[in-house]
Formats: C-alpha cells, sequence, structure tokens
C-alpha cells in the first residue's frame, strides 16, 4: 500500500462505518476540523456531525479533534460544541499532533487509532507514516484555503487511484 493509499475512504464523517473500524481493533480517532467536521466558512457543526460523534462515544471510542488550523478561538468553540479535546496547529503529517492524542487518549499504540480527514497529504499520509489506520472523506466545501485548493487536483487523482484499486464508485 502506498503512503498516500487511505485504509477507508467515505463520502463524510456522518458515512463512517463504526463497527468496521471497532472490529478492526481501532478505540481512538484523530478527527480532522475543517471540511472534515465542518467547512472552513461555516462556525456551526450539523446536527449528523454531532450525531456521528455522539455514536463514536456510544461505542467507546476516544475522539480528539486534531487540526493544522491555528485559529485558537475557532477551534476552542468547535472544541466546546463537540465537548472534545483538541489538539490546534497539529503539523501533520508530522507525528507531533498524533502523538499528543495518543498522550490524551492513553493509549500504548497507534496502530489502534485512525486518523479521519479530508486531506491525503496531511491526515492520510500522517496516520500512514505512523501505522495509523487513515479514513479519507470527501471534503465538505470546495471552499479552502489557498494551499490546500492548489493539492486538491493531484489528491482528486490519488483517491481516484485508490477507488479503483479497491474497486469502490
Amino acid at each position: 500500500m502506498s503512503l498516500l493509499t487511505p485504509n477507508y475512504m467515505y463520502d463524510n464523517v456522518q458515512s463512517i462505518n463504526i463497527k468496521e473500524l471497532k472490529s478492526n481493533g481501532i478505540r481512538g480517532i484523530c478527527l480532522d476540523m475543517d471540511n472534515t467536521v465542518l467547512s472552513i466558512v461555516e462556525s456551526k457543526v450539523s446536527e449528523e456531525v454531532k450525531d456521528f460523534i455522539k455514536k463514536l462515544k456510544e461505542n467507546d471510542f476516544k475522539i480528539c479533534l486534531v487540526t493544522n488550523n491555528p485559529d485558537k478561538t475557532r477551534i476552542e468553540r468547535v472544541a466546546k460544541e463537540l465537548d472534545l479535546p483538541y489538539i490546534r496547529f497539529a503539523l501533520k503529517p508530522l507525528s507531533r499532533g498524533f502523538l499528543k492524542a495518543k498522550r490524551i487518549f492513553r493509549m500504548r499504540k497507534l496502530k489502534k487509532m485512525a486518523a479521519v480527514g479530508d486531506q491525503i497529504f496531511t491526515d492520510v499520509l500522517g496516520a500512514n507514516l505512523l501505522g495509523m489506520c487513515s479514513v479519507y472523506v470527501k471534503p465538505i466545501s470546495i471552499k479552502d484555503h489557498i494551499i490546500n485548493r492548489m493539492r486538491r487536483p493531484l489528491e482528486e487523482k490519488i483517491v481516484q487511484k485508490a477507488k479503483k484499486k479497491k474497486n469502490i464508485k
């Protein structure tokens, strides 16, 4: 498997198969924020995403927002709304944010953790480099930060190739 190929791909976070993750030993979720949990222009999390996070909690998953966003005010507001710990300015794909989440979760093994996010070059690559489970979700919005907009065409090619390999439509 390529370091850029996600273990799982979904249309959005609320369509993630929780039972499948759990049956594969995943117990901790590092959840990206921007364009994964909410678009970069929204300030409120959708009820569908709130319901998904509630289901994760009911299934005894440990969850932490892990974002490269440095905006403390925005992140704190979202984290409070979801009642989750957070790590801002995580520097994904570097290990810093994921290792902090591992300490928050009090977990011994990274392979029991999954990174969920909308970017191949940060969320998926970072998880795969550490031997974590990588879960790619489509970006919520086409509105994005400039650097991400520049990477999206290449990411889309990688996603399409991964879909063909995994026989996903």
